[in-house]
């Protein structure tokens, strides 16, 4: 039997039998000190049987140890090896029991062994209690059973050391058949010793281990039989028979209790053969003692009364074979003590009488019976261990609830009878802390969620259910899933936690409506990106119409003026496409630095002024008194506030105001954009943000646009760990737009750098490369009208040729050419030409893995379409060393 705990009907068994033997020990004491019949051999039965059952029992707990390596086993067995040894110890120098005379000694001999045979098994038990809850050791099983050798060897060592001491002490213990003063106070001690270890028993809650638990019961009976053995002063007396008979009763507790809670499959095993034939004889043993005790009220009458309880006990322990060697032996001690002539085995007027006849027939249906009992017996605990093994293994919930009723028949309330672990471990408790409580109590939102009316149904209608329910109570926020089905007067519920699986569901849900109003935003988008592209191409068509028709040089102007302002944004859409798919991949990357932000934001200003003078805004700027410094990114920061001040001028009428303010809030910097436009609604405020939103029932088409500015700010205020906010009194009442950025120091003066020197470009050779022969002859013709020698090629060939006839000194090349690559031409023309020649890649490639590439094959510059003329123009001017150029653009 290894460590487990007890079931509610082995805690009543306990409860009942400890109550028994303190009653028997309270209703003899009045009778104690009557004398009884002087009869030494009483100490031979009592001893015997001890000695039997506790040599069983040791055996027992050295398998156990084995087994487990728990210490306190190695102690117990140890403390039941001594009591053993020294029952027998204690029978050879008892006069008159076996030997007439003691084998060795004085005539203190006697009562020494007994004292020390007591205080030595009680340290070994307190010993075993106080180890009860310590680790197993990490021993080997070979180690072990070393360990059980030499403990052993010890106990008989000890044993031997006590006998010689016993032999030895001339200490009076008892005077004649009187116990004297230091044999009370010696026994005193060994019950406060068994009263201590059962202090530490329950102190340290060992009553969960089901050997333990039996073990408190031993040191009940143990105390008990002391107790009145002492009370009666003497020997022979009715108390001191009654503690002999208790003492035997007592040693085979332990075992008798032990088998019966064995497994078949353990009780059949060698060990558990022989020590279930033992525990028989030492109950025979008892009831033979039990039945001489009472002799002198009950006279010879009856002489096989008491056997019938012991072959119960062990036809219900170890089967029929015991019970069988039981009932013989039984039916052999009886015939020699209790039928006449007493002291002789004679069958003969047994046999023929009437009482033999029954004592068979009853010993023959009470070993019938019991065996039945005891199969049906283990075939039940089996199917209980299967059942126990397969919940408490089991990854889901699982508990037994039983309907306690009312007076009309209503179920009141519902109890759980079991819980496994993992149910328990839902609750943050042990299963024999839930076990008995009231389901209400344990889960105090059961009525709410609806568990426990559909507990109740199931009991009432016998219908199993499913379903789901949210706990939201006791500390527990978790959904589980409930199947619940009849048993008996109860219901049984096995119960999963569903609260990730929920969690996935209600993810899924809001993906699938994210990905629905993306889709629909998509929609809008194309619509919007079909709507923004077309509309700068009406102006441009016409503006081109107008150039062509002539006229003066102002009308020329105007219409120039036009086309650059819409081409500038064409270009701002493809920008902020660019950068949210850079930002999105995780390819954008910040060139932070300590900069002002008074520079950042009036750098935004200038991009943003044509937007708010074309519909003639007033801006009116508020900065800190104090000069502000963060870390960022300038070209982005700028980038930020410049959006901010677009989305203002697009939905503020023509005419209004908008106000941009920059200030410190704690340790951070706090810019916003105030205008006194068309606003949005109240719950848009994080909507507004998203990509390609437009909130057309407040904006209408006043703006125009792809919505994409708003999102860029978030995106790029997120990457230099800040954050952005949107205010707005409701439509028509304006808008606020913030963002918060952490403080830093101010950054040390810096030398202004020294500029390149400018070139005249007279007669500078450009070769301009591009598949579009429209944007390669452009460029040439705007190259030559500024006194540069351009010409134009269209693929790798073409460009080879012309450089052959006549070397360029700056190049520009589109970098995605059918055929041969820009950065293959580039790589053939530096070897043709030389490394002089000066690359500039103009493509419509712009991202960071396309600016590696070139930045990588020695290109000088990139410049993404459509280039800015001056751009075009600075870059084909400058000479020299690399250095001395413009840096890569992005």
């Amino acid at each position: 039997m290894q460590s487990q705990r007890p079931t509610p009907t082995q805690l009543r068994v306990f409860s009942l039998l400890a109550l028994c033997y303190a009653g028997l020990t309270l209703a003899l004491l009045p009778w104690s000190h009557s004398p009884g019949p002087r009869l030494p051999q009483v100490i031979a039965a009592t001893n015997g049987c001890i000695a039997i059952a506790d040599a069983c029992t040791a055996a027992l707990l050295g398998r156990e140890f084995m087994r487990e390596g728990r210490s306190s086993l190695l102690l117990l067995a140890s403390a039941y090896a001594f009591s053993g040894v020294m029952a027998l110890v204690h029978l050879s120098v008892f006069p008159g029991a076996v030997l007439a005379e003691r084998l060795f000694g004085t005539a203190q001999t006697t009562a020494w062994v007994f004292i020390f045979w007591r205080l030595g098994t009680g340290v070994l038990l307190l010993a075993t209690v106080l180890a009860a809850r310590r680790s197993p050791l990490p021993l080997a099983p070979g180690a072990r059973a070393r360990w059980l050798g030499a403990a052993w060897v010890a106990t008989l060592a000890a044993s031997g050391a006590v006998a010689f001491a016993a032999a030895t002490l001339g200490i009076t213990v008892v005077d004649g058949t009187h116990f004297t003063g230091p044999n009370l106070a010696l026994i005193i001690l060994y019950e406060v010793l068994c009263g201590t270890s059962l202090a530490f028993i329950w102190r340290a809650r060992a009553f969960d281990d089901l050997l333990f638990l039996w073990l408190s019961l031993v040191l009940v009976a143990s105390m008990s039989d002391q107790l009145l053995g002492t009370l009666s002063g003497a020997q022979y007396t009715i108390g001191w028979h009654a503690a002999k008979a208790s003492s035997a009763i007592s040693a085979c507790l332990l075992l008798v209790c032990w088998l019966s809670s064995m497994t078949s499959d353990e009780r059949e095993g060698a060990l558990g053969g022989y020590a279930a034939y033992g525990a028989a004889c030492g109950v025979v043993l008892g009831a033979l003692l039990l039945r001489w005790f009472v002799t002198p009220w009950a006279g010879l009458a009856y002489p096989f009364a008491t056997l019938f309880g012991a072959i119960a006990i062990a036809v219900w322990i170890g089967g029929w074979r015991p019970a069988l060697l039981a009932a013989m032996l039984g039916y052999v001690g009886a015939v020699v003590y209790f039928v006449e002539p007493i002291g002789h085995f004679s069958p003969r007027g047994a046999a023929n009488g009437f009482g033999t006849a029954m004592f068979w027939a009853s010993a023959a249906l009470i070993i019938g019976l019991g065996e039945a009992m005891r199969r049906a017996r283990d075939r039940y605990r089996a199917s209980e261990e299967l059942f126990r093994q397969s919940q408490e293994g089991a990854l889901q919930g699982f508990a037994l609830l039983e309907a306690r009723r009312d007076a009309a028949g209503g179920i009141a309330e519902l109890r759980i009878r079991y819980v496994n672990p993992a149910g328990a471990g839902r609750t943050r408790n042990r299963p024999e802390d839930l076990v008995g409580r009231s389901l209400n109590e344990v889960f105090p939102g059961a009525e709410a969620v609806g568990l426990a009316p559909m507990l109740r149904e199931v009991i009432e209608t016998g219908r199993p259910a499913d379903r789901e329910v949210h706990y939201e109570a006791a500390g527990i926020d978790r959904w589980y899933r409930h199947l619940a089905v009849r048993i008996g007067d109860g219901a049984g519920t096995s119960y999963v936690d569903v609260t990730h699986t929920k969690r996935l569901e209600a993810q899924l849900r809001q993906r699938a409506a994210d990905l629905q109003r993306a889709d629909a935003n998509k929609g809008r988008f194309l619509a919007l990106l079909s709507h923004e592209l077309r509309n700068p191409l009406a102006p441009l068509a016409n503006g081109l119409a107008l150039l062509g028709m002539g006229g003066d040089a102002e009308l020329a102007a105007r219409t120039r003026a036009m086309m650059q302002r819409q081409i500038h944004h064409m270009s701002r859409l493809i920008d902020d496409l660019l950068d949210l798919s850079r930002i999105d991949q995780g390819k954008l990357q910040l060139q932070r630095q300590r900069i002002a932000l008074e520079a950042a934001l009036r750098s935004a200003i200038e991009t943003a002024r044509p937007s708010i003078e074309q519909k003639g805004h007033r801006l009116e700027l508020r900065l800190a008194e104090e000069p502000l410094h963060v870390d960022a990114d300038p070209v982005r920061l700028s980038q930020v506030v410049a959006n901010l001040l677009h989305n203002a001028a697009k939905f503020t009428p023509a005419g209004g105001t908008i106000e941009l303010s920059a200030g410190r809030e704690a340790d951070h910097a706090v810019v916003r954009v105030h205008d006194d436009g068309i606003g949005f609604a109240a719950g848009d405020e994080e909507r507004i943000f998203e990509m390609f939103v437009q909130l057309d029932e407040s904006r209408g088409n006043a703006g125009g646009g792809l919505g994409l500015g708003l999102t860029l700010v978030r995106s790029l205020v997120g990457m230099h760990g800040g954050e952005v906010r949107a205010s707005s009194p409701g439509i028509g009442k304006g808008a606020v737009f913030s963002f918060r950025l952490p403080l830093a120091q101010p950054a040390p003066a810096e030398v202004p750098p020294r500029e390149a020197p400018a070139h005249d470009p007279a007669g500078r050779r450009v070769l301009v490369v591009d598949d579009n022969r429209d944007a390669a002859d452009t460029l040439a013709e705007i190259l030559r009208l500024h006194g540069f020698d351009a010409r134009a090629a269209y693929d790798g060939a073409g460009a080879l040729r012309l450089a052959r006839e006549r070397a360029p000194q700056v190049a520009f090349l589109d970098l995605d050419m059918p055929g041969m690559k820009g950065i293959e031409l580039a790589q053939r023309l530096r070897a043709l030409v030389g490394a002089e020649l000066r690359l500039g890649a103009l493509t419509g490639l712009g991202s960071k893995a396309d600016i590696d590439a070139t930045r990588a094959a020695g290109f000088h510059a990139h410049l993404t379409k459509p280039a800015a003329v001056d751009e075009v123009i600075a870059f084909a001017s400058a000479a020299g060393h690399p250095a001395a150029v413009s840096p890569v653009a992005d």
